[in-house]
């Protein structure tokens, strides 16, 4: 969920494997659904910096990517709308951002077949 105002730009990459949002530098980055953070690092998937991976319901897995800060820990709950990061210029992206990946037992999907159906 990104619901900040600082949010200027718009989703410049939509791709099988992604999505990448322009943000502000620092710009608050929220859960989208209620979960459980499975891992956050910097070295999960090359080039997607700091990460943090959420498990959801129904075998739904979303990684927040190219983290500037990560606000959360291995194992912790998290609600939707709970602060997990703050967006940044980590791994290989090259302006301030937010990568979204999404897995739906353990295959990549398409973020908007999902992302379309949350409020």
């Amino acid at each position: 969920m990104i619901r900040d105002e600082n949010i200027y730009g718009f989703c410049s990459q939509i791709s099988y494997k992604r999505m990448v949002f322009q943000l502000t530098n620092d710009a608050k980055i929220y859960a989208m659904e209620d979960g459980v953070i499975t891992s956050t690092c910097d070295t999960c998937y090359r080039g997607l910096g700091n990460v943090v991976a959420i498990r959801h319901k129904d075998g739904i897995n979303i990684s927040y990517c190219h983290l500037s800060e990560v606000k959360t820990a291995v194992g912790s709950a998290v609600k939707k709308g709970g602060i997990i990061g703050t967006s940044g210029k980590s791994g290989l992206i090259v302006e301030n951002g937010l990568g979204i990946r999404l897995t739906i037992n353990d295959s990549l999907i398409n973020p908007m077949e999902i992302l379309s159906k949350w409020d």
